[in-house]
């Protein structure tokens, strides 16, 4: 395994610039996540794009969602997920659950927990 040590200026750069939703400990992940990815003892700008650019489009019946996973978990995704649709459905578990093709008790587990 190579070791790492540093990120270069312009990788730097563009850390700083990115708007990080997360916490600390997002951007923690991320920079383990580079060490792991990387080739070289620097770790570059492409690296850093390359990753920050994992992002998945959902098409449901009604809309394009775009949601970003980097280092979230699986629960995390889902609760994101299930957001928007009740959202989108103005709370409406009934239709939420028939447009995400669950029960609505198997709703009522997911957001209560």
């Amino acid at each position: 395994m190579i070791q790492v040590k540093s990120i270069s200026d312009e990788g730097l750069k563009y850390l700083n610039d990115y708007d990080w939703p997360g916490n600390v400990r997002e951007l923690e992940n991320f920079i383990k996540r580079l060490i792991v990815r990387s080739k070289r003892n620097i770790i570059s700008v492409e690296l850093i794009k390359e990753n920050l650019n994992q992002n998945f489009e959902i098409i449901d019946s009604k809309n394009l969602v775009s949601l970003n996973i980097n280092n979230k978990s699986l629960k995390e995704i889902e609760n994101e997920i299930i957001n928007y649709v009740l959202k989108d459905e103005n709370h409406n578990k009934k239709a939420a659950a028939e447009r995400l093709d669950i029960g609505r008790t198997t709703l009522w587990r997911k957001i209560t927990k």
